[in-house]
């Protein structure tokens, strides 16, 4: 660079580093600006100042190379602005997905890895009401699929939701005491799933209840009915 004006070899570069100097010798007035390299992208910050008297044409220019720290800060710009547009589209996701749950006519529930309930859609509050987080011990619920084992108490162990934290996926009748006022009952079909993370892992557990009750009590009283006819007749 020694010998060349500085004006011809910044023109190579940006013509920044030329208006920069004109100003600096017209005003008279230190001068801080950021200049961009057009040819390789580099970025520094330059302070102009004039040396010696007013009318001088000797400017010094201090240099920093602030390439790095731009190119930082772009990143970081870049990567707030990706995550907030992430954040943005999990909510929209995570409001569609309540809608669909508080839309649907049967019961969901979903706990994590340690029984804990997490999520409850309107038809399960509609049924059950504020749930406890206290997990299935609290619970009463008698099998109802009609075999040998009708009618007894399912231990904790046995709930659909416990038993898919173990990795089980099931699919059974149980009459389930109200845990709103421990007296009324229902009858529901539980399809319960484990929800598997990572390296194989469960996160938690997940568990759709229809009511069957008026069904149950209709084919029950069609079956009486038909009982009572097949006596009349005979």
């Amino acid at each position: 660079l020694v010998g060349r004006r500085v004006s011809e070899v910044g023109a190579q570069r940006d013509a920044g580093w030329s208006a920069a100097l004109r100003q600096v010798l017209d005003s008279g007035e230190v001068l801080q600006t950021t200049i961009r390299m057009k040819e390789d992208q580099r970025c520094f910050e330059a302070c102009f100042m004039r040396m010696g008297g007013p009318g001088s044409q000797q400017v010094a220019i201090l240099v920093k190379n602030i390439t790095a720290q731009t190119q930082a800060a772009s990143l970081l710009k870049l990567s707030e602005e990706q995550a907030r547009r992430a954040a943005v589209k999990a909510q929209a996701e995570s409001n569609r997905l309540a809608a669909v749950l508080d839309a649907s006519p049967a019961a969901v529930i979903v706990v994590d890895a340690d029984n804990q309930i997490s999520l409850v859609n309107a038809q399960a509050r509609r049924a059950w009401g504020d749930l406890p987080n206290a997990g299935a011990a609290t619970w009463r619920g008698y099998w109802a699929d009609g075999g040998v084992r009708h009618g007894q108490r399912l231990q904790p162990s046995q709930w659909p939701l416990s038993r898919a934290l173990l990795g089980h996926s099931s699919r059974e009748i149980i009459e389930i005491t109200s845990p709103r006022d421990g007296i009324n009952q229902r009858t529901f079909l539980c399809s319960a799933s484990p929800i598997w993370g990572v390296n194989l892992s469960i996160d938690g557990a997940v568990v759709v209840a229809m009511d069957m009750t008026d069904r149950i009590e209709a084919e029950n009283a069609l079956r009486k009915a038909n009982s009572h006819k097949d006596e009349f007749l005979a």
